[in-house]
């Protein structure tokens, strides 16, 4: 736990030191309000036994006000000790939600989102409950302890030697049952992110749920992940109670070992009455912290857990800046030549390491600035795949990419993200505006913008049939609008983004046949001044492209227009004649 709070402050011991001030003026305020307390019950009683009455009321007084100070200045301490957890913990959350951010898209698509969501809630809360709860009182305790020990040698250091050998025993009881905590509390952690995973799951596939029946199904796999919660979590809380019934065994035969031996002292002339009475009062401070160590140890290892878990994803290797570094052949110059606007040299990419056949199988082709083309084939032929190596969400394995006539080998990635507009056939809404959904696509976009983009899209006319308009809040994932609205919307954001570069993965896959038509008409006026990357389903969406490639198993087998690629009689005539006929038959049985 040193490792991970020295690594929190940045290994500073400077920085610990200024965290942990508060909670150490605190604790010494309530440690000197507990031996005021003392010192007040063993001079009433010594000065009582003595008839001493004045000194007695004398003593009160004193008393009196220094712990009405105490009790006026403790909590300052307290606000500055929470203040610095609240900006311990904004600065960790920070720090951790930028590193999500900054991982490459290969780490969340490897992930469940649910457990990423768990590390980033259910872990930070954790490790933020043990500051406010445990740690804060730990240290109360902990400087109280001290000072009680301190004290009672002060008083009377035989009785406090043969005392504190019985502590240190009764500590080692309770401390070698306390190392089942950490591996219990681990579990813990990690049965309650499985849960989130399959929470996650049914909001997500709400709709599949539904149409599927699959309520009752879904309901016993949670009651199934949610017992292993419940039985991990009793199982820590049965561990717990062990080591409460310790401390609780602890604080009452040391109370009984004080009196015992404080009655034997006096017997001897060692020590006053006021003195054991004094003894009493501090051995309740010292058991106090007896009795906290079991709760203190289990918020202590579940914090640990919780640690260790959020700082998995802080060392997780960031998305590199550049995304596919050279690769030079071995004994052999390479010839770069003169790049094309957007070129594939040699490409070989796979998703597995140990992937037989390869995704992209030593793809090569190039396009023009200003030109047009679209990728077409079956599914699972590598086209989408395509797209996501032009955008660096994945490094190739072989070859090069050139992307606005420059290498992703020597460009960062950021950049070549700049010259590109992408449009998936699964649109992305974020919780907010519409409008502020369309104004993603490009930093300080005016209103007037956004309605041109959205016009252009073909979004405007539904936008403004809504009651608030372009600010009409939409749920998780665009929830209340069709899939069609969705995507006039994701593409109204690649619009507004005016890269030269737009990239359409079945854009208008989701979309009637008139709302296809209008955007299709949008995006070819947009075209001509950009160059574009269509993946079409329905052929006849891009038979105007100056060229389409056929992609099959990865590999470039037919390129042409599309008249040229008709004459050719290959597999793109055969796919384009079978869509046809299709349509045909459908009419007539319409």
């Amino acid at each position: 736990m040193k490792e991970q709070i020295l690594r929190i402050f940045d290994n500073q011991k400077s920085k610990v030191l200024k965290f942990i001030l508060p909670f150490i003026l605190l604790g010494l305020g309530n440690a000197l309000v507990n031996l005021t307390l003392a010192t007040l019950l063993m001079y009433v009683f010594d000065y009582a036994a003595e008839g001493e009455f004045a000194l007695i009321y004398r003593v009160v007084i004193i008393s009196g006000i220094t712990v009405v100070l105490l009790f006026i200045t403790t909590p300052i301490f307290a606000y500055f000790g929470r203040k610095n957890i609240a900006v311990l913990m904004g600065k960790l959350r920070r720090e951790t939600f930028a590193k999500t951010m900054n991982l490459p898209y290969t780490y969340h698509k490897s992930r469940h989102s649910g457990d990423t969501i768990s590390r980033l809630t259910n872990d930070l809360t954790e490790f933020e409950t043990f500051l406010k709860e445990g740690f804060l009182n730990f240290a109360n305790l902990l400087i109280l302890g001290t000072a009680a020990v301190i004290y009672m040698f002060v008083l009377e250091y035989r009785l406090a030697i043969v005392f504190l050998i019985f502590t240190l025993v009764i500590f080692k009881l309770n401390q070698g049952s306390a190392k089942k905590m950490k591996v219990l509390s681990d579990e813990v952690q990690n049965r309650k992110s499985l849960f989130t995973q399959n929470l996650t799951d049914i909001f997500q596939g709400f709709q599949v749920m539904k149409s599927y029946n699959l309520e009752n199904l879904l309901k016993e796999k949670m009651e199934e992940v949610n017992e292993g919660v419940y039985e991990k979590a009793y199982q820590r809380s049965r561990q717990q109670a062990k080591l409460r019934i310790l401390s609780n065994l602890a604080f009452t035969s040391s109370f009984l070992f004080i009196i015992v031996f404080g009655i034997l002292f006096i017997t001897l002339g060692w020590m006053s009455i006021g003195v054991v009475v004094a003894f009493t009062n501090l051995q309740g401070a010292i058991n106090s912290v007896l009795n906290f160590l079991p709760q203190f140890n289990q918020s202590l290892q579940g914090a640990r857990a919780s640690l260790d878990r959020v700082f998995e994803i802080i060392d997780e290797d960031n998305e590199p800046s550049v995304i596919n570094p050279r690769i030079e052949e071995s004994g052999k110059q390479r010839e770069i030549g003169k790049p094309e606007y957007i070129e594939f040299r040699n490409v070989r990419f796979s998703y597995e390491k140990d992937q037989a056949t390869p995704v992209i199988n030593n793809l090569s082709f190039a396009m023009e600035k200003g030109k047009s083309i679209a990728l077409v084939g079956e599914s699972g032929g590598g086209k989408s795949t395509i797209l996501k190596l032009l955008l660096g969400l994945y490094s190739i394995d072989q070859g090069e990419i050139i992307v606005g006539s420059r290498s992703t080998a020597d460009t960062e990635i950021r950049d070549i993200r700049k010259e590109l507009a992408y449009v998936s056939q699964n649109p992305y809404l974020f919780t907010g505006t519409i409008g502020e959904n369309i104004s993603y696509g490009r930093e300080n976009t005016s209103e007037e913008e956004i309605k041109k983009a959205a016009k252009r899209a073909n979004a405007h006319d539904f936008i403004i049939k809504l009651e608030k308009g372009y600010d009409t809040v939409i749920g998780e994932r665009g929830l209340g609008l069709s899939g069609g609205q969705k995507q006039r919307i994701s593409i109204a954001r690649a619009i507004i983004k005016d890269s030269p570069i737009l990239l359409m993965d079945e854009a208008t896959s989701a979309l009637d046949t008139e709302s296809e038509r209008l955007i299709q008409e949008s995006l070819k006026e947009m075209m001509k001044e950009k160059t574009g990357i269509t993946i079409a389903h329905r052929l006849s969406t891009i038979e105007d492209s100056d060229e389409i490639f056929v992609i099959q198993e990865g590999k470039l087998i037919e390129r042409g227009d599309h008249q040229t690629l008709l004459d050719q009689k290959g597999y793109y005539s055969m796919l384009y004649h079978t869509q046809f006929s299709k349509k045909e038959r459908e009419e007539r049985a319409g």
